[in-house]
């Protein structure tokens, strides 16, 4: 598809709200779909338009991911603020919001605001400002400053007969910033615990993890273990994510239904999601939520698992869907 000719059709090809890789709009797209024996495979195919990505950030990661997990999405990024902001200056505001302004411009009294010129690099700043305001947190200093530029969120299916799902959310870090993130840690903590009057509890066992909500209420905690700050929505939820990076339980990179629906991604990803299509439709069904037993029943026998990756081969940047399909249902 020549996405320049169908620019000229619907307006002026030539313009561009923002300067910059990240937003200039490629010249062409391909996209092209195969069945793979048991499955299928989109792949989608444009000029460069991730280098501003590839060049500074860090690779996706599965080493945290139990094997029964739901489903998880990893992506890598520069963990370089003033990476960003080289980035984000390419864009005026003005030229986003319809009327050229965010908001009526400022008197020259009021001295708020943005100016006429300001760009997404100054919309950060004012977010992190707020951030500072509001929590004590530099989250530059503090935070960002500290971590290698890997996230991961997975979905955990619940081990046991009537739980809920639990969700974590880990950050890398660098080797040297354990006792500076937990420092970090512990102030939000106790941020928390005078606001909102919950307990804050050690985890048994463990070295800086807390419990920030119970009680009754959903927990919520934070563990640092082997390079990684992980956010949990339980105990169960850290200690699992802790036995799978130190290798005492399975990982969904050893399972072969997870294998053999990323081995179709023929790059290094920069964004990684992952859904196990099955195990979802299951829990949905055992939770009562859909009005089709039957459908629900046939999707599950029907469907696999599901990964969407982002990133570059080096000369194009691509963007893959692998959907797997069971033995019994591929196409002869």
């Amino acid at each position: 598809m020549d996405l320049a000719w169908l620019a000229g059709r619907m307006g002026d090809p030539d313009r561009s709200l923002c300067s910059g890789v990240p937003f200039d709009t490629p010249e062409w797209l391909m996209v092209s779909a195969d069945w793979i024996g048991d499955g299928l495979v989109v792949d989608l195919a444009t000029p460069d338009v991730t280098s501003w990505w590839t060049d500074t950030s860090a690779d996706v990661t599965d080493a945290i991911v139990p094997a029964g997990a739901l489903g998880f999405v990893s992506i890598g990024f520069d963990p370089d603020i003033d990476r960003w902001r080289e980035v984000l200056d390419g864009c005026e505001i003005a030229g986003l919001i319809p009327g050229g302004y965010l908001f009526d411009p400022p008197s020259d009294e009021d001295g708020g605001g943005f100016d006429q010129g300001a760009t997404l690099a100054d919309a950060l700043d004012l977010a992190l400002g707020f951030v500072d305001l509001g929590t004590g947190l530099d989250a530059e200093a503090d935070l960002f400053d500290h971590l290698r530029g890997q996230l991961v969120i997975a979905a955990h299916s619940p081990d046991r007969e009537g739980s809920s799902v639990e969700v974590v959310a880990a950050l890398s870090y660098r080797p040297l910033s354990a006792n500076a993130l937990a420092g970090t840690m512990d102030g939000i903590a106790g941020g928390v615990t005078s606001l909102t009057g919950v307990s804050l509890h050690q985890l048994p066992g463990a070295g800086r993890p807390a419990r920030l909500m119970e009680d009754g209420t959903p927990s919520l905690g934070y563990l640092l273990h082997g390079g990684f700050l992980t956010i949990g929505t339980g105990t169960d939820a850290l200690k699992t994510t802790v036995a799978v990076q130190q290798g005492t339980r399975e990982a969904v990179s050893d399972t072969d239904r997870y294998r053999r629906t990323v081995e179709h991604i023929s790059y290094d990803p920069l964004l990684l999601a992952y859904v196990d299509l099955a195990s979802v439709i299951d829990r949905i069904g055992s939770a009562g939520i859909g009005s089709d037993d039957g459908l629900l029943s046939m999707l599950s026998q029907w469907l696999g698992p599901m990964a969407l990756a982002v990133g570059t081969d080096g000369d194009y940047s691509r963007a893959t869907l692998v959907l797997t399909l069971h033995p019994s249902t591929t196409p002869v």
